[in-house]
């Protein structure tokens, strides 16, 4: 299945789509089996599967572009069920991109500013929680600092010559179509 959160107020939703390995009866080799509507009030931005560190279970994390809340999702054949809301930690202005570490335990979340936040879940508080914040800079540019982070994705990486795993965090800004790149 392929996911995707949609954000509009008034229509913010995650859909559910089968991806076929051939085409459909209307011509597409992707159909939407579902959809799953957030409140109205609520503009919804990111979303990512990660590891629940309790259950082991994989859910999916959706953010909220200024609510300040994340929805998290046990996911189903064809359905989500809400199984509880996360509140943002402070410092932490908007939800914009979501993705999570190599071991899909870590949370990475960007907010619109040059600043990318890594966090985990805490269940009793019901909040976000910031691990550590690593500030993005253009080092073809003088380094600058880079708004806009959006649309985040870890991708491991390989240096052959040493062996060693490593893991990029790439950003793409929203108003432009480039690809940041950072290895830790």
């Amino acid at each position: 299945h392929l996911y995707e959160s949609v954000g509009l107020f008034k229509r913010s939703h995650i859909s559910i789509y089968n991806v076929n390995k051939g085409k459909n009866a209307s011509g597409s080799d992707i159909e939407k089996v579902s959809s799953h509507d957030n409140d109205e009030k609520v503009f919804a931005e990111g979303l990512t599967f990660f590891q629940d560190k309790d259950s082991g279970e994989e859910m999916l994390i959706q953010l909220t572009y200024k609510a300040h809340k994340a929805y998290v999702y046990k996911v189903h054949q064809n359905s989500l069920d809400l199984k509880y809301t996360l509140g943002f930690p402070p410092g932490v202005r908007e939800g914009w991109g979501i993705t999570t570490s190599a071991n899909r335990k870590v949370l990475v979340m960007s907010d619109g500013s040059p600043v990318l936040h890594f966090m985990q879940i805490n269940k009793e508080t019901k909040m976000l929680e910031v691990v550590k914040h690593i500030t993005v800079h253009d080092c073809f540019n003088r380094m600058p600092r880079i708004h806009g982070l959006n649309e985040l994705e870890i991708i491991p990486a390989y240096v052959s010559h040493q062996r060693l795993r490593q893991h990029s965090a790439e950003a793409s800004p929203w108003y432009e179509k480039s690809l940041l790149q950072k290895k830790d």
